[in-house]
């Protein structure tokens, strides 16, 4: 019966909103209509008018002289007011952002004669209607702003509560202090993520091309109830359209290591890597039948050869060679796998040497787009976009050269239908596809990875990996007016399919390197292949809105969101679910992956006031909103691979392990011995938001946002160990079935996150665009980040002890955009009245971009042996703090950046006293400006030559520090913060040059 009302629910909640969907990929108007002694006009007369395309929509005031004009294309519109016996007003150039609502309010004037006021490019872009912490990133910043690699996703470092931690890529952007995989991507309103996770493969960097983008928007927090499927940021872009006139670009970029500056970790004496990089495209759009229908294509192709990026390891050094000379041939194979080191590190025992390794990094990139707008009428219109990505990639696997080989794939499609039943009501539907291909081939020659305690760097496996995951997405969303009321309501029914396969693998672990002569395994682990089993499951999203005009200058949006995220079934046999509370170990065969949660209702609040005396140039607003998520994907695929033969060695006092483990040891049929746990009962993650900020417009199209944010996050995924050794019992609990520890997988995780948010913008005008962020910040957790990110605790009965600031805790951040067409000459006509001057003066413009955070924390670890814990278990274990000692040397440097005589090991048998991120590495901050000549050859056809310098002032971008105690290299910094490549951001100084025709 419980089952029955459960289900009930889910179908009710699915009928109610069975024709909504949420407005991420267009635009709102609303506002009101008064006399001029303040009472509202009933039944004047709205009219949109796209300006590029003509494409025209009406509507008129209700009895309280509101109006609402939903689901608009973004771009510049044309906006007139009419009424008998009143003069029209029209406002022309009217730029309409993705997912933005914007309030005009204006007042007719009585007037006895026909007569039309002109008001042009004077609206205030004040966000009336929301309290969303969030910001879009325009059409001139994709265009104009240099970008390393020309990846648009650098940009979304420029919204607020955006976090780089690293390379300026999807997968290492996060957002007040969420995990990457809470972050959500669409593409046109429909997923646009990597399905098994968020972000993209890396290999990929033109999954969009920035030629095809419109603009693109980033809700980082407080956004409405139209929002949702994850925890995190909103990130959604809108591809470009065609309009009533041709427009189209060829254009290329041209990078080579002439012209580069030297990484701070290649040393002088050493030949400076090869590195030439070529991205080329082109597009077109234009009208079929003009007013009617539309196209826009594009193609964009990338070509990178680069001889490595500089990465300094640890290998054996030659007395260390020799001392293994003696031992056995399978250890002698190990270190025979090491290059030859190249200066000796400074280690005590002379064992381990500096290597410098420059892993070729090859890529070859082509992306399309294409898309088709048709506007049948004023009641329907209809829109067809296809987008594709194609690439294969070789990048570093670790600092001694070994490398990965990716070969990776993105096809996403939408059809898009809205029909306007009345000015009032209004409905559209989408259908989306979103297929990601990724496979994965590692040669290294080693059967299985090496790992030694920080002595040498780890060795990697010979391994084949292959991920296909596709989304199926329906969206649909009514629109309803009425009175002062804008009723949304909105379902999102996505259908996944993950599918995985492997070859085997496993890992060898010693705790150091006097461990491995004497060949005392720490611990070893073998797993057989993975068959593709066919992971499936259905997401559905469901929410009703309501925005209602208390009155003309205080607005109430309230909603609610209903997420349901089933857990996956397998396509192929029967899952083999492991939970120690639940079933003790093994559940019965077939039994679910875990149950589902019915009940994630996420209320949604937002109220905002203009004052009447600041003439609708200042708001306040206040939010609140509930966010649930799920963890990321291959996070749920526990019950799947576990009748994938693995096993899980440990030396403990009593029993010790050598390498090569016996085979015979080794399981390859039957379930695993070493198995995966995923909590049958488990609640589904969400978020707590609370904001309250205060927006104002100035002069000169100014407006700056002041906001505090404050978050908390509950359930999140946890990643631990059950199953560890019990001292009372002199065993593992479940031994001698399960011997070995457990990786466990649950929702407990908690965190918090505050900021204060200083926002500037100054929109295009007379020639200069500038834009400023700034943040304060503190982020909070117990190793638990988000859906795919979670550190195990040393000890894994006392999370509560890991409470500290979050691994990608940012106190401060902050980046200066700038665009300026420079004041002088006119250079806007080719020799039109024969004046060299003038084309070569004239027709310069000048982009800049300024990016900072304070250093990311550094978790300090020591490597112990199983047997010197309480537990067995030596993951994440910290050293303690010795009394007196600085963290830091007076001149840190990268050699020695932490204090070794600042740390201790623990007595056996007892935890470390170091708190989890106890260190900070080092700031980042780099400057990207481009200079760009146009020279207008005919008519509305432009010759641009441009230059880009990335880290003008070729700033040492370093990594954080080596934090393993007691390794040759702790405390040293042997990566820079860009460690795989020269693209995005954290590389040393490189410059590109570009050129371009457009009509």
């Amino acid at each position: 019966m419980k089952r029955l009302v459960q289900y009930a629910v889910l179908v009710a909640l699915t009928l109610i909103t069975i024709f909504s969907r949420a407005q991420v990929d267009s635009t709102q108007l609303n506002g009101t209509v008064n006399d001029q002694s303040g009472a509202p006009i009933r039944e004047a007369r709205v009219r949109v008018v796209l300006e590029d395309s003509q494409v025209t929509r009406t509507t008129a005031t209700g009895e309280h002289g509101n109006y609402t004009i939903p689901a608009l294309p973004i771009g510049l519109y044309t906006i007139s007011f009419e009424k008998t016996g009143f003069a029209t007003t029209r406002i022309e150039h009217v730029q309409q952002t993705a997912g933005n609502v914007r309030t005009l309010d204006i007042t007719l004037h009585v007037q006895s004669v026909s007569e039309t006021v002109e008001v042009i490019d004077t609206v205030a872009d004040l966000d009336k209607t929301t309290a969303t912490f969030g910001g879009t990133v325009s059409g001139e910043q994709v265009r104009n702003i240099p970008l390393n690699g020309r990846n648009w996703a650098t940009l979304e470092t420029l919204a607020p509560g955006a976090i780089d931690s690293g390379s300026g890529l999807q997968s290492s952007i996060r957002f007040a202090g969420n995990g990457i995989d809470d972050n959500n991507y669409r593409l046109d309103g429909v997923d646009a993520s990597g399905v098994m996770k968020q972000a993209l493969k890396s290999a990929l960097r033109l999954q969009i091309s920035s030629d095809a983008i419109a603009e693109f928007k980033v809700d980082s927090a407080v956004y409405t109830a139209e929002n949702g499927g994850s925890a995190g940021g909103q990130v959604s872009v809108v591809s470009k359209s065609g309009s009533n006139q041709f427009h189209g670009k060829v254009f290329d970029f041209l990078r080579n290591d002439i012209f580069d500056a030297r990484s701070p970790l290649n040393p002088t004496t050493s030949k400076k890597p090869a590195f030439h990089l070529n991205q080329y495209g082109t597009d077109l759009g234009g009208p079929i039948i003009r007013d009617r229908t539309f196209f826009f294509a594009s193609y964009e192709g990338f070509r990178q050869v680069l001889g490595g990026v500089p990465q300094v390891g640890l290998v054996p050094s030659a007395l260390f060679r020799q001392k293994v000379a003696s031992l056995s041939a399978p250890l002698q194979a190990i270190i025979t796998a090491y290059p030859t080191g190249q200066s000796p590190s400074g280690d005590k025992e002379g064992y381990a040497d500096n290597y410098t390794s420059y892993a070729a990094s090859p890529v070859k990139e082509d992306s399309g787009l294409g898309r088709i707008d048709h506007h049948i009428n004023e009641k329907n219109s209809i829109y067809v976009r296809y987008n594709t990505d194609q690439g294969s990639s070789t990048s570093p696997l670790n600092a001694v050269g070994q490398s990965i080989e990716v070969d990776a794939s993105v096809h996403n499609a939408v059809i898009d239908y809205l029909h306007v039943f009345t000015p009032r009501l209004i409905n559209e539907a989408k259908f989306g596809l979103n297929r990601n291909t990724y496979h994965q081939n590692q040669v290294t020659g080693l059967p299985i990875n090496f790992s030694f305690g920080g002595g040498f760097t780890s060795l990697g496996e010979t391994i084949y990996k292959q991920q296909v995951s596709t989304t199926f997405s329906y969206l649909d969303t009514v629109i309803w007016t009425l009175n002062r009321h804008t009723l949304k309501f909105g379902v999102d029914v996505r259908r996944v399919q993950f599918n995985e396969a492997n070859t085997a693998d496993g890992t060898a672990s010693w705790t150091s390197l006097d461990n491995f002569l004497s060949n005392t395994l720490n611990s070893f682990q073998a797993t057989a292949p993975l068959p593709d089993r066919g992971l499936r499951k259905t997401q559905i999203a469901a929410y009703a809105q309501d925005e209602w005009k208390f009155s003309s200058n205080v607005t109430v949006n309230a909603g609610v969101r209903y997420g349901f995220f089933q857990p996956f079934s397998l396509a192929h046999g029967l899952s083999n679910p492991f939970d120690i509370q639940v079933c003790g170990g093994y559940c019965r065969p077939g039994s679910p992956f875990s149950y589902s949660n019915y009940l994630n209702f996420d209320p949604r609040l937002a109220i905002t006031w203009s004052p009447s005396g600041s003439q609708g140039n200042m708001v306040f607003r206040v939010g609140y909103g509930m966010y649930h998520g799920e963890s990321e994907l291959a996070d749920q695929d526990s019950p799947a691979v576990n009748d994938e033969p693995s096993i899980t060695f440990q030396s403990s006092a009593t029993q010790a392990y050598a390498y090569p483990i016996d085979p015979s040891l080794i399981p390859t049929t039957g379930l695993a011995v070493t198995p995966r746990s995923m909590s049958l009962h488990h609640p589904d993650s969400y978020v707590q938001n609370w904001t309250a900020s205060m927006q104002n417009q100035w002069p000169g199209k100014v407006v700056s946002t002041v906001s505090y944010l404050g978050a908390k996050g509950t359930h999140l995924f946890r990643r631990t160990y059950g199953n560890v050794f019990d001292p009372a019992l002199g065993k593992n609990p479940l031994a001698p079935a399960f011997p070995s520890q457990v990786d466990t997988k649950t929702q407990e995780g908690a965190s918090s996150f505050n900021a204060l948010q200083v926002n500037v913008k100054r929109e295009v005008h007379n020639g200069m665009f500038l834009a400023g962020n700034y943040m304060w910040s503190h982020a909070i957790n117990d190793g638990s980040v988000g859906a795919g990110e979670s550190n195990s605790a040393q000890n894994v009965v006392c999370f509560q002890c890991e409470r500290g600031s979050s691994d990608f805790d940012v106190r401060n951040s902050g980046n200066i955009s700038l665009l300026y067409e420079l004041p002088f000459g006119r250079g806007r006509r080719f020799l039109n009245q024969n004046r060299l001057a003038d084309v070569l003066i004239g027709g310069w413009e000048f982009t800049d971009l300024l990016n900072y955070r304070s250093g990311l924390p550094v978790n300090i670890v020591v490597s112990r042996s199983n047997a010197a814990l309480p537990d067995h278990n030596n993951v994440n274990q910290r050293p303690d703090l010795v009394p007196g000692q600085p963290l830091y040397f007076a001149n840190r440097s990268i050699k020695q950046w932490f204090n070794p005589s600042a740390f201790a090991v623990p007595v056996n048998g007892t935890w470390g006293n170091a708190p989890r991120d106890y260190g900070r590495g080092p700031i980042l901050w780099q400057d990207d400006l481009a200079l760009d000549k146009n020279f207008n050859l005919v008519e509305r056809c432009v010759l641009n030559f441009r230059a880009e310098a990335f880290n003008i002032f070729n700033r040492a971008q370093y990594g954080n520090p080596n934090a393993t105690f007691g390794a040759g290299n702790f405390g040293t910094i042997t990566t820079t913060a860009n460690a795989t490549g020269l693209i995005g951001t954290g590389t040393p100084r490189v410059m590109q040059f570009a050129a371009s025709i457009s009509f």
